[in-house]
């Protein structure tokens, strides 16, 4: 919730600005260059989860213990053989689903759920403009997702994850009216981006290695994941990396 002092701040230096260099003729200039700054940090803090701009996220683990977590599925096809590899090492990652693919897949949803994986809200639409809905509008796109996961599971999530990271101050109405928590991360691993196996295993092992507190996002809608997956886990459990999942390091219950 830092733009709030920061707009406060904001507004009292352009008053001193206007004051000190109205007769100035380069005063608009001035002017000019304070509003892109406010654009700027605005737009950075809305775009970065981590900044706790609008709202406050849990970006990483409080005690020792790195914890995995999925984005945009569940995919007919790669979030089936995600499970499989998290089934052979006996490990238990979170699962932010869309409510569109959850329409499409219900089955996975329930796997994931009778496997002790945590699913929670990665809303419904999953649009590009969500930073922009209107308050109600972007209440009820994460509250349609929770009642598609209620017929199916009989649960109602308490974690979310704005899509692309992204938040504005509707989102503070959002977990004002829900109880939500939002989940943000430490680590980005760019599996939407990255081709190659070899680098993203090696990126995620050395993010792991600078923190051992950290929240992992991963896209169980990625081959590149499914394939690197193995890898990592196995050489984490190898040099002892403790893993754990959202619920046993925050200490807080998924489901309401």
């Amino acid at each position: 919730m830092k733009h709030k002092l920061f707009f406060f701040i904001y507004k009292i230096l352009g008053l001193i600005l206007c004051l000190i260099f109205w007769d100035a003729p380069y005063f608009w200039w001035i002017i000019l260059s304070y509003l892109v700054i406010y654009l700027v940090v605005t737009f950075s803090g809305s775009y970065y989860i981590h900044f706790n701009w609008f709202i406050n996220s849990v970006n990483e683990n409080k005690e020792e213990g790195v914890t995995f977590t999925f984005d945009d599925g569940p995919h007919p096809k790669n979030t089936a053989l995600i499970l499989d590899i998290l089934r052979k090492h006996n490990i238990k990652a979170t699962f932010f689903v869309i409510g569109k693919q959850v329409e499409k897949h219900p089955e996975l949803v329930v796997q994931l759920f009778n496997e002790g994986h945590i699913i929670g809200n990665h809303s419904y639409s999953h649009s590009n403009y969500i930073p922009f809905f209107k308050r109600k509008k972007l209440i009820n796109d994460f509250k349609k997702t929770d009642e598609l996961l209620y017929t199916l599971i009989k649960k109602k999530p308490n974690f979310i994850r704005p899509p692309f990271g992204a938040t504005s101050p509707k989102y503070t109405n959002l977990l004002k009216k829900t109880n939500y928590s939002s989940i943000g991360w430490s680590y980005r691993s760019f599996d939407t981006t990255l081709k190659s196996k070899t680098n993203l295993v090696q990126n995620t092992l050395n993010a792991i290695d600078k923190n051992k507190n950290a929240i992992l996002l991963f896209h169980d809608t990625k081959n590149v994941t499914v394939e690197s997956l193995d890898d990592i886990l196995q050489n984490l459990l190898d040099n002892g990396t403790k893993i754990v999942n959202l619920d046993e390091s925050l200490n807080q219950l998924p489901y309401a």
